[in-house]
């Protein structure tokens, strides 16, 4: 069985960063073709005050597939408000880890996510 990890978010450009707002994002996983679920967040991160990295610890095990969904928060999870940044599919074959891009707004709004796939 494969295990996904996610290591780090990184922020390269944020939705509310004017200011000294910030984003929150969460993250989301479908595991094997289950149910998309909320596994963390929500983390802050700030560009504007320097707070562009988060470094993470998530560790799930998966068969064939994962679905990973980045999500910018406004307000309460799930809200009408919150911006979808999309959806990276994650196989068994991604051995190295990598910086995968999430984003939204036409790319107004981009984040990576530092994700590989153990054994």
């Amino acid at each position: 069985m494969a295990h996904l990890n996610i290591t780090n978010l990184h922020c390269v450009k944020t939705r509310d960063g004017f200011g000294g707002g910030g984003d929150e994002l969460d993250i989301f996983l479908k595991i094997d073709g289950g149910a998309e679920r909320h596994v963390s967040g929500p983390h802050r991160l700030d560009k504007s005050r320097n707070d562009e990295n988060v470094t993470l610890n998530i560790h799930e095990p998966f068969r064939t597939e994962v679905l990973v969904r980045l999500r910018e928060r406004n307000g309460a999870l799930g809200g009408a408000n919150d911006l979808d940044l999309g959806i990276q599919d994650i196989g068994p074959a991604l051995q190295s880890a990598r910086d995968l891009s999430f984003s939204g707004n036409n790319g107004r709004v981009v984040y990576t996510a530092r994700i590989g796939v153990s054994a």
